[in-house]
């Protein structure tokens, strides 16, 4: 009896911890104050995580269609078919930052650090590697290095709207220091193809696997503030369990255990 308890009180603190850990991520979710970047690009089917009133998303999608083929999950499916349209390669994810999305936290974009890091390994395990380590750079998409001082997103606030050739991309690395300073919106649309520059020649955007992508920001002490994590299967690549399902599991094998000895013991 007592091991029953023992266990019921292990699967109730896991069943908390999962319900933590997710409880502010939403899927087939809209970015609160749309979408700014390009000039056809729809808001919808975002995986977003809020919290501490930033609000970070992440979507996959076919390039220039739009279509998402979302699970509703978190996660994103293609076929080579799906891909190969026009003769437009590969798929693209869309990926989105609001420091402010509240009005509460006051927060612009040079006040957090970001991360975006990918998993380019087709197996159904995950490994990630921050975007652009191999070429030496940060795996900060946002923030500007020496290496590269400034990037082409699309940059606003809550009132930024949406418009052809967007207005709203920084010409300069001048423009993109004090963008940085008064805005709380960076947003882009990155193409799958591309990551074969992150570090694997064996990386095939095409190829049956996958493919997971996470974006997370944190405060000036280093601690996360929110984090969104996509997976894009491509021609069947398997789903990944979540991590509280794999705590859960461990659990339940190592109640089989205490059964099994409380049975030996009798």
């Amino acid at each position: 009896m007592k091991n029953k308890t023992i266990l019921a009180a292990l699967v109730a603190v896991a069943l908390g911890v999962a319900s933590n850990a997710t409880a502010v991520v939403t899927f087939d979710d809209d970015l609160t104050h749309g979408v700014i970047f390009g000039s056809g690009n729809a808001n919808g089917n975002f995986t977003i995580d809020r919290n501490q009133g930033v609000e970070l998303g992440l979507r996959a999608k076919i390039p220039y269609s739009g279509v998402t083929n979302s699970n509703g999950d978190g996660s994103y499916s293609y076929t080579t078919a799906d891909i190969d349209t026009g003769g437009r390669a590969s798929w693209n994810f869309d990926w989105a930052i609001n420091t402010n999305e509240s009005g509460a936290s006051g927060f612009v974009l040079s006040d957090l650090t970001y991360l975006l890091e990918f998993d380019y390994d087709p197996s159904a395990g995950v490994d990630y590697h921050g975007f652009g380590t191999a070429l030496g750079l940060s795996g900060d998409p946002v923030t500007p290095t020496a290496t590269i001082p400034f990037f082409d997103h699309a940059l606003g606030n809550n009132a930024t709207v949406q418009g052809p050739g967007n207005p709203n991309v920084a010409a300069d690395a001048t423009a993109y220091a004090a963008a940085m300073g008064t805005d709380n919106v960076a947003q882009n649309s990155w193409r799958g193809q591309w990551m074969q520059t992150i570090p694997a020649a064996s990386f095939d955007p095409y190829g049956p696997g996958t493919y997971n992508i996470r974006l997370s920001a944190f405060d000036g002490s280093g601690a996360t503030v929110a984090s969104t994590e996509i997976e894009v299967h491509i021609n069947g690549g398997a789903p990944v369990p979540e991590p509280a399902t794999m705590t859960l599991l461990g659990l339940g094998i190592a109640g089989l255990g205490l059964r099994a000895r409380k049975r030996k013991n009798a």
